[in-house]
């Protein structure tokens, strides 16, 4: 094999080794950075190698073993081992669909590179990496997975909202706060969450309660066992923030004195998933705009007395917008 390869037939011989190994991979060309890709979906993640034109006769010799690799099954470690040992070079920033961090992830790079991207799907955070800027992932359309290193502290604000079609994020045990708010605001489809660390450590993740009411994920699967997502946030007698937006149907239990109100942090609303909610007889105080703007609760059941429910001190627009015209009492029914 000559010392170069002509830039012409560098796409050939990537198309012949991939055919002559049988291994299932995508392959393209990147004429903005002279390069041939090579894509591996391993799992839920994935490698994609930017094998440059001009080193052809350096990749050449070393490709076919990882292929091989990919044939027998290997999996995403051994494939990124291989590829570093190898010095086959994984895309990081350039990646179009799946894309290995290697150092700290800024918004200018990132962001701005992929925020019109409508193609890439993982993203492996590797140890090395120490700070994730603000931003730096909101808005990707394409994004499914996402696995963070034990270099991370915190996950920072906005830093994957708008992620869509996000449904499966590991988060490792170094993670000691998520931002508040719209961290992971419009992820509607992340179910799965797994944290390396311990339930108790999970616990203690400061604001972990703001960013599992924004997700649909039920649990989180930690190292020791599963964390349960609960409805509700009580404190001291007192509903202070609902967890489970996505939940249809809200119980509030017995022992409840308060539901806390306000917009912007109201127990419940703006909440467009409740269509019942069964309220305690321990029930004495319903807070303004506690569930204001709920726009699918249909009924309401009190577990005590009309003259109970009617002695429970309620504040202004606590029901306001709702489609519910009555509250079930054991005894009867109210009109709102």
């Amino acid at each position: 094999m000559a010392e170069t390869i002509e830039m012409g037939t560098v796409k050939e011989l990537l198309e012949k080794m991939v055919q002559e190994s049988g291994a299932s991979v995508e392959i393209w060309e990147d004429e903005n950075d002279n390069s041939q890709r090579l894509a591996v979906k391993c799992g839920d993640l994935g490698i994609e190698l930017r094998l440059l034109n001009s080193k052809a006769c350096s990749w050449e010799k070393t490709l076919p073993d990882f292929l091989e690799k990919v044939k027998s099954g290997a999996t995403f470690e051994e494939l990124l081992a291989f590829a570093d040992a190898n010095k086959l070079e994984v895309a990081g920033e350039k990646a179009n669909k799946y894309a290995v961090a290697r150092k700290d992830i800024k918004e200018t790079s990132f962001h701005k590179k992929y925020q019109d991207n409508t193609t890439l799907e993982t993203i492996y955070i590797m140890d090395t990496a120490t700070l994730i800027e603000d931003d730096a992932f909101a808005n990707f359309k394409a994004l499914q997975t996402v696995v963070i290193g034990s270099g991370i502290t915190n996950i920072p604000y906005e830093c994957f909202y708008g992620c869509e079609v996000l449904s499966k994020i590991i988060i490792p045990s170094s993670v000691e706060e998520i931002f508040r708010g719209r961290t992971f605001g419009l992820c509607k489809k992340l179910s799965q969450i797994e944290f390396k660390g311990t339930i108790s450590e999970w616990k203690s993740v400061k604001n972990m309660y703001d960013m599992l009411s924004c997700v649909p994920a039920k649990d989180v699967k930690c190292s020791d066992g599963v964390y349960e997502k609960p409805a509700m946030l009580i404190e001291n007698g007192e509903v202070t923030q609902c967890i489970d937006y996505y939940a249809e149907n809200i119980i509030i239990p017995d022992g409840v004195t308060k539901i806390s109100g306000g917009i912007a942090t109201g127990a419940f609303s703006n909440n467009d998933s409740i269509v019942s909610v069964e309220l305690p007889k321990s029930l004495t105080e319903i807070g303004g705009c506690a569930f204001s703007k709920c726009k699918a609760l249909e009924k309401i059941e009190f577990k005590g007395s009309v003259a109970q429910w009617e002695a429970v001190k309620k504040e202004k627009y606590w029901n306001e917008n709702i489609p519910a015209r009555s509250v079930k009492c054991s005894d009867g029914d109210v009109a709102l």
